[in-house]
């Protein structure tokens, strides 16, 4: 059985009462029209790949090369309709507050994309194939335009399951959960997007 960390029952009202008014504008065909039901799905914190993290060697094994990934404060949660069977419609990004005691709650991104159904997948996918019970976390990587799931015991990544599709000839598939070194390895043959210039 996989786990997530923890949020709030108050953080997750309060995130599914601000994002609603927003995906019925982005997504209102597809959550069934004005009124429609929706779901606030599974919510999984937000971690970030650099390019730091993806070259780096001999830092102190995992352990040490681990701190170079980033937590961005951010928590990933899938929202669904009861229409469609119940099909991923969107996703919202979330920064949460400290607890019960103070549920502050800001939305920082809200989203139709198609990324959602692909996250969703993939747990579906980590449920069926995957022993044990790892902690899974979205890993984003903006520079490689990546998506993934990592697959955590306790605080250290030992698997990553790519979700977005892959262009360019990268040579990492789609359902094949990697250690954090072949994903690494893999990754290295590209450089990452550097962005415009000034």
């Amino acid at each position: 059985m996989i786990q997530f960390d923890n949020i709030t029952h108050d953080e997750r009202k309060k995130v599914a009462e601000e994002a609603a008014p927003l995906l019925l504008q982005l997504q209102g065909p597809n959550l069934g029209g004005p009124g429609a039901t929706m779901v606030l799905g599974t919510s999984m914190t937000e971690v970030m790949i650099t390019p730091q993290w993806v070259a780096a060697e001999g830092l102190g094994g995992e352990s040490g090369e681990q701190s170079l990934l980033q937590s961005t404060g951010q928590t990933i949660s899938i929202v669904e309709t009861r229409a469609n069977n119940g099909t991923a419609v969107g996703y919202v990004r979330h920064a949460t507050g400290t607890g019960r005691d103070n549920t502050a709650v800001q939305i920082t991104a809200v989203s139709g994309s198609v990324i959602a159904g692909r996250i969703r997948d993939g747990l579906e996918w980590i449920k069926a194939n995957v022993q044990g019970e790892p902690t899974v976390r979205v890993l984003t990587a903006p520079a490689y335009q990546l998506t993934a799931l990592g697959l955590y015991a306790g605080d250290e990544l030992t698997g990553i399951l790519t979700v977005t599709p892959m262009t360019g000839g990268l040579p990492i598939a789609n359902e094949q959960v990697l250690t954090p070194a072949e994903f690494r390895q893999r990754l290295r043959t590209f450089a990452p997007i550097q962005g415009l210039e000034p």
